[in-house]
């Protein structure tokens, strides 16, 4: 870690090491998004003492300008800021934007591919062909993965929704905006979809020993959903026993 100013908060300092790998991360993807330049002033604001770091409360940047004082982080107000700055580049949200719970998956965050991004604007062209307008940018996280590795993935505005494929319809009766991390699958390839926390925030959640590991999703209690029902046989199958790699013999002298 860098040595930072003196009397700087540890969460500051935190903040800033963190922001490091950020702005490493952006120069080596040619800063598509036009992000540096919040990065660089916002490290900046902190090492001057301009900014704190203040759990549970924002600031919202755009190119480099610190557009207000901090607060706490509203949905219907970063719409209307995002869009007042043609946040689709150049934005960035500052602060303890976060969720704190996990999902069973242990994933914090939805996570989909810049892939999927891009055909999920796709489908939603105009009769005439025409692209909507990309989503709103939150900024850049630091996410640490299983392997104990940080990496760093864009940070998008989403709105999600469950869909009942067996009654045709929409499971909650309004969309839901989400912080959905973007994975640059353009040269590793797509990776595993995350549903993150939301769904089980959302709704309630059920599982059946059958072996198949499905989850159960309803608005209603567990009591009242129609779930399959496990045979004796099923409950007592073995865990199936996941595929290894050998371990190399060890040569002896």
């Amino acid at each position: 870690m860098a040595l930072e100013p003196a009397g700087l908060s540890w969460p500051v300092v935190e903040r800033l090491s963190s922001l490091d790998e950020i702005l490493k991360w952006l120069h080596t993807k040619g800063d598509k998004y036009e992000l540096v330049g919040n990065v660089t002033n916002i490290m900046a604001a902190y090492r001057s003492g301009q900014l704190k770091w203040l759990p549970g409360l924002v600031t919202y940047w755009s190119n480099g300008v610190q557009l207000c004082q901090p607060r706490p982080f509203r949905w219907n107000e970063f719409d209307h800021i995002n869009a007042e700055n043609q946040g689709h580049t150049g934005f960035w949200v500052e602060g303890a934007v976060r969720l704190d719970f996990l999902d069973d998956t242990g994933s914090s965050f939805m996570q989909i591919n810049q892939s999927d991004a891009d055909r999920i604007l796709d489908c939603n062209a105009d009769h005439l062909g025409n692209i909507p307008p990309p989503p709103p940018i939150i900024g850049v996280a630091n996410v640490l993965v299983a392997s104990g590795q940080t990496v760093q993935n864009l940070c998008i505005r989403y709105e999600v929704n469950m869909f009942d494929i067996d009654d045709n319809s929409l499971l909650s009766p309004i969309w839901h905006p989400l912080q959905v991390l973007v994975v640059d699958d353009s040269i590793t390839g797509p990776r595993t979809r995350l549903n993150g926390p939301w769904a089980r925030h959302r709704m309630y959640a059920a599982s059946v020993p059958d072996g198949t590991t499905k989850s159960y999703f309803s608005q209603d209690h567990p009591y009242g959903m129609i779930l399959p029902v496990a045979s004796v046989l099923d409950m007592n199958k073995l865990l199936p026993d996941h595929i290894l790699s050998p371990v190399p013999a060890v040569m002896g002298p």
